[in-house]
């Protein structure tokens, strides 16, 4: 395992909290998607579980996976489905 060091510990940080913001307003936009219409009243409710199923996902990524630099997201073409 590697050492942190701190010239290569700001770059990462910045680069996860820019991704984070990204995918955070992609969720929010996929979850007002897919809670239209008849659903608008649970809209709070989609937000919260849409957000909360990435981090998870985002989550068991990072500690499971092979490759733990990956960026997850919900995919477009799942939620232009759901919708």
């Amino acid at each position: 395992m590697k050492k942190l060091q701190l010239n290569t510990l700001l770059p990462n940080i910045t680069v996860g909290l820019i991704s984070g913001v990204i995918c955070i307003s992609f969720e929010l936009s996929f979850a007002a998607l897919i809670f239209a219409g008849r659903l608008a009243d649970h809209l709070s409710f989609g937000v919260g579980l849409v957000v909360f199923s990435v981090a998870i996902a985002r989550l068991l990524i990072m500690l499971f996976s092979s490759c733990p630099q990956l960026v997850v997201g919900s995919g477009t073409a799942e939620t232009a489905i759901l919708a």
